[in-house]
């Protein structure tokens, strides 16, 4: 039974009456129907600020689990519009974050050491390859090719744990089908063919016993590998805290007390696993709310389970159903033609196979017209063609229509190409936002070209397109002679680069030019062999001009450009995190590899920032969004639907947990597909297909068309293929002047950018809205590294106290208990400096008097040697300059640790630690401040104490400026955690004098300073609205501070 809340608050108007149900629901568990443009995500930011702001939930009880970092910061970004003030750090996140953050605090409760590294797909593969003898493969490892499979494998394994099958059941599984076959084998003299006859015939997919098993061996090698090297992949995020789960049930319980609501979007996405985690954390009451919709579950290919939809009705029979069918997208003629469409999937759908109360039929609120039509080409040429001049003629006719209102959607990222060359033709403003082809961008590309000529300077190919770059001022007739004489005397172009006068330049700007190159070759290719990779590509662009050539281009220009060298260099960072000695020559060899493996670069796509552009990309891609016109392309037998390709390394059936309808699981998937394809669009619905794809044959209409005809009476395949003029293809003039561009703006800040704002607009350009890759520093990998290590240790003392407690050890706690004095322990004792308090606006040295809990002299629960030890995990030796400086800071952060450890131990006094890392969001004017405290200490009497760590030496008087980040800790503490305030600290952990408490400076913020603070703020978001980001002439804090605050301070700081 549904239960509504009958007064209208600020939170519910807007909302239509099934969304005020779904919105306002008291009852649990609850299934929320989402339909395309139903507003489903306007419907869950306002179930989530009406648990908050009705309900009286507090932020960080509400758990909400998302796909993608995008749409947990669009959640995010909408609940800071929505909520009056400020709030505790959200739990919005994706499921391996949510997952990461609690193995990061309870690692060391399943045997975890605390500082895993969490492999991406590279890390994995470079983990494969450098340990391929190990798995000691056969069939999956052909001689000619050692690494073809290695990414299959991974795949593999990868789905493996979204089934949450062990290494120890799939070695079980094996060995049994094994023995079995044997069995056969000896009993009744079966020929192999025979044998895996009848395994198929039995339902285990048909495949060979030995393969099944050396598989199930290189799982078991690959966890091993993991585990021995200290490391873990996305599937182990979920796996292992399953297990935390499991084997610690004061774990679990802790987080079911916590989190009073957990919500869960895009439901039919989730896995096996994903879904085992979810009905843990809802129990015992069950407080869950799903939001799904099964005709767009699309991503069965990577582990999606749409049965979860099914079984959700089973595992709570007592649970409420809103379905969401007014649409705000679509016109009724396109969603008529997509239900009439989808339900062929009948009986396998949530409308037809559950006894909920599900009604799927949508409903448009506009009033506007829709209409869906065919266009059928004789060629593929004809049909980018004329999917191009539609475009053109729609633009013109829709004086309302910008280029950002018409996608054109692809079933594979092959196929897009075509499109782009007929857009480009016509100077239509496109963008492919495949999912791939990094290596193919001429950025990317130009940087291989670089790395290929510091590896083997004679490589004439790479050598040309560094001649080309569009910094360099050489006509292209001197080019022509320098690879004319190159050829003629079968010499390199380097060698010619030599005396470019022999080959008839004569121009003393070319020959400078190439000059310049020549000695770029010398000088880097010296320096590939010691420098990391990352380095030495820093150092090339920002001296030698390419840094500057990218800022001089137009804003929307440039921002494109930095997106694909943000991608390379992330790409880089995971070689190098893989491979401590990783240099330039390693860096081609993997890129090498990975092209011939059919690789062509991770290109994440950035589909709704950028300039006005039209959208070419796959119907992947597309999910989630909309446009006014939508054009499903390639729309033919064999393309779409596609033909069913299995995995190359397939699950044996006997080992999947979910259940599965009868049916062709493939079609109904396609058939999802092209349903969320008819769901972009708003207005027009344009269908394209060729009778011709290159091939001999014609190609037949896709099946789906014809569907289509047959159950939606109004719609009717076209037969007349289309012809055109190929010249259309030539390259013209843009006919299409560019459209203005706004940067993008944060919609939420944090001090450190508004710092660098204030420091210099260029360079908070560069980092927040360019994100330009940045070089390190060694005093920052060092700061860095004591910042971990004190955050570790007192991580460790806190879990230990808490162990301690349940267990009644022999120390008191460490985490705090309102300021009650321990009376049993005579060792504990309260001690006040009235002088610290006291002073309240003052600026000066905090005593080590201050109100601490004294705990017994050398038993605070962690001892030196483990302090130590988490600094030597914790060390980063990046970017100093030699061994020697970094064996110097080496021992310096190892001296001021004992120093600090002896400080606490000799006087007695250990901080009483309340929380580490505390996020917070608050809300200053209209705007939202995010931010982490580095540790928050209880005192006696109730209030509390914020300390941030700081590298550098402690000033002897603060700056108001100085003042400003502890002073928005100040104001978050006091207005969202309701605390008092009493010591605001900058910790300087690397001063020299740690012993006698004088690398701490405390002071507490007055009224009048928090007023000027906020004022502050407010001033500069203003300032970054109207900025056109100009370098700054005087700047406001030392340059040396923004350089700081650039590199390091969104490292998990503030």
């Amino acid at each position: 039974m549904i239960q509504v809340i009958k007064s209208e608050t600020d939170i519910l108007k807007g909302l239509n009456q099934e969304q005020k149900q779904a919105v306002t629901h008291n009852g649990k568990p609850l299934l929320i129907v989402a339909g395309a443009g139903t507003g489903k995500t306007h419907v869950i930011t306002k179930r989530l600020g009406w648990l908050i702001m009705e309900q009286g939930l507090r932020s960080d009880e509400i758990l909400a689990l998302t796909f993608t970092n995008k749409a947990a910061d669009e959640m995010v970004e909408r609940v800071d519009k929505l909520l009056p003030y400020g709030y505790v750090d959200l739990w919005v996140s994706t499921f391996h974050t949510f997952c990461q953050r609690i193995l990061d605090s309870h690692a060391l409760d399943i045997g975890l050491p605390g500082d895993v590294e969490l492999l991406d797909g590279t890390g994995q593969w470079l983990l494969v390859r450098q340990n391929l003898e190990k798995f000691n493969l056969d069939y999956y490892q052909p001689t000619n090719n050692p690494t073809k499979f290695i990414r299959s494998m991974l795949s593999h394994f990868s789905r493996l744990k979204d089934e949450e099958i062990t290494p120890q059941s799939y070695l079980s599984y094996a060995e049994s089908l094994r023995a079995s076959s044997d069995d056969m084998e000896a009993s009744g003299g079966k020929s192999k063919k025979q044998i895996l006859k009848q395994v198929q015939d039995d339902g285990d997919g048909g495949v060979d016993p030995k393969q099944v098993l050396e598989m199930a061996n290189a799982y078991h090698t690959y966890q091993q590998l993991l585990l021995d090297n200290n490391k873990m992949d996305f599937g182990d995020l979920i796996n292992y805290t399953l297990k935390l789960f499991r084997e610690r049930p004061n774990v679990l319980k802790k987080y079911q007390d916590q989190f009073k609501h957990v919500l869960v979007d895009e439901f039919q996405d989730t896995n096996w696993a994903q879904y085992e985690l979810v009905k843990m954390l809802s129990q015992p009451q069950d407080n869950l709310t799903v939001v799904a919709d099964d005709d767009q579950s699309i991503y069965r290919f990577r582990g999606a389970s749409m049965s979860n939809v099914m079984q959700f009705s089973k595992d709570y029979k007592h649970a409420a159903t809103v379905s969401l069918v007014k649409n705000y997208r679509s016109g009724q003629e396109i969603l008529d033609s997509a239900y009439d469409f989808i339900q062929l999937n009948n009986p396998n759908r949530l409308e037809a196979a559950t006894t909920f109360d599900v009604h799927k039929k949508l409903t448009a609120q506009t009033k506007e017209t829709a209409s869906v039509t065919h266009l059928h080409a004789k060629t593929m040429h004809d049909e980018a063609r004329i999917v191009a001049e539609t475009i053109t003629e729609l633009k013109k006719r829709d004086t309302s229509a910008t280029w950002n209102d018409f996608a054109v959607l692809v079933r594979a990222n092959s196929q897009a190409e075509i499109f782009e060359d007929s857009l480009g033709s016509r100077g239509i403003p496109y963008q492919n936002y495949a999912a791939s082809g990094l290596y193919k961008t001429t950025l990317v590309a130009n940087i291989l070209a670089f790395f290929d000529v510091l590896d083997d300077y004679h490589e004439s190919r790479a050598i040309f397109r560094l001649l080309n770059l569009p910094f360099f001022t050489i006509p292209i007739e001197d080019i022509v002679k320098l690879t004319h004489y190159a050829g003629k005397k079968s010499i390199t172009l380097y060698e010619i680069l030599k005396q470019p006068q022999r080959a008839g330049v004569t121009s003393e700007d070319s020959m400078l030019e190439m000059g310049r190159l020549r000695s770029w070759i010398e000088k880097y290719s010296e320096l590939a062999k010691k420098e990391k990779p990352t380095s030495v590509l820093y150092d090339w662009m920002h001296y030698d001009g390419y840094f500057d050539y990218l800022n001089g281009m137009p804003d929307v220009d440039s921002m494109t450009e930095y997106r694909y060298l943000r991608n390379f260099w992330e790409h880089l960072k995971e070689i190098e995190a893989a491979i401590a000695s990783a240099r330039v020559k390693d860096i081609v060899n993997i890129i090498k590899q990975e092209r011939d493996s059919g690789d062509s670069g991770s290109l994440p796509p950035d589909v709704e920032s950028g300039p006005e552009l039209v959208r070419v990309m796959t119907i992947h891609s597309a999910k989630g969004l909309e446009f006014k016109y939508v054009f499903v392309t390639n729309m033919v037998d064999r393309r779409f639907p596609t033909i069913e390709r299995r995995e190359a390394i397939e699950i044996p059936d006997a080992l999947i947990k979910e259940s599965f309808p009868e049916g062709n699981h493939h079609l109904e998937e396609e058939r999802r597909l092209f349903y969320v394809a008819m769901t972009r669009a708003k207005r027009g619905l344009f269908f394209t297909s060729a009778e011709s794809y290159g091939g001999l044959q014609k190609k037949k209409l896709s099946r789906f068309l014809v569907e289509l005809s047959e159950v939606h009476a109004l719609f009717k395949p076209s037969t007349n293929a289309l012809a055109g003029d190929h010249t259309s293809f030539l390259p013209s003039a843009r006919r299409f002047p560019k459209t203005a561009f706004k940067l993008p703006i944060p919609t939420r800040f944090s001090f450190t950018q508004l710092k660098i704002f204030d420091a210099d607009p260029f360079e908070y350009k560069l980092q927040f809205i360019y994100k330009v890759p940045t070089k390190g520093k060694h005093v920052f990998s060092y700061g860095s590294t004591m910042h971990s290590t004190l955050q570790q240790f007192f991580q460790l003392l806190v879990q230990r106290s808490r162990s301690a407690v349940s267990q009644g050890g022999l120390f008191d706690s460490v985490i705090a208990r309102e300021g009650t004095p321990d009376r049993g322990n005579p060792n504990v004792a309260l001690e006040h400096d009235s002088q610290t308090t006291g002073n309240r606006s003052g600026d000066k040295i905090a005593s080590s008097s201050a109100q601490e809990r004294r705990t017994p002299r050398n038993d605070i629960g962690v001892s030196q040697d483990e302090l130590l030890s988490l600094y030597e995990k914790s060390w980063i030796d990046d970017w100093y300059e030699d061994a020697e400086q970094k064996e110097k800071y080496y021992k310096q952060g190892r001296s001021r640790l004992r120093d600090f450890y002896e400080h606490f131990t000799q006087s007695g006094k250990m901080p009483n630690v309340k929380a580490l890392e505390r996020g917070f969001s608050i809300k200053v004017g209209e705007y939202t401040i995010a931010g982490r405290m580095d540790r928050c200490d209880q005192l006696a009497d109730g209030s509390v104490r914020i300390v941030d760590y700081k590298t550098g030496k402690p000033k002897q008087k603060l700056s108001k400026e100085d003042k400003y980040q502890l002073l928005i800790y100040h104001i978050a503490a006091e207005d969202i955690f309701k605390e008092k305030v009493s010591e605001l600290v900058y910790h300087y952990v690397d001063a020299e004098n740690i012993k006698s408490g004088e690398n701490m400076v405390s002071f507490l913020g007055t009224d009048a300073e928090k007023k000027e603070v906020k004022e502050w703020i407010i001033d500069v978001i203003k300032r970054i609205h109207e900025s056109d980001f100009a370098p700054a002439v005087d700047r406001f804090f030392p340059s040396d501070d923004v350089e700081y605050v650039r590199d390091l301070g969104e490292q998990g700081r503030i």
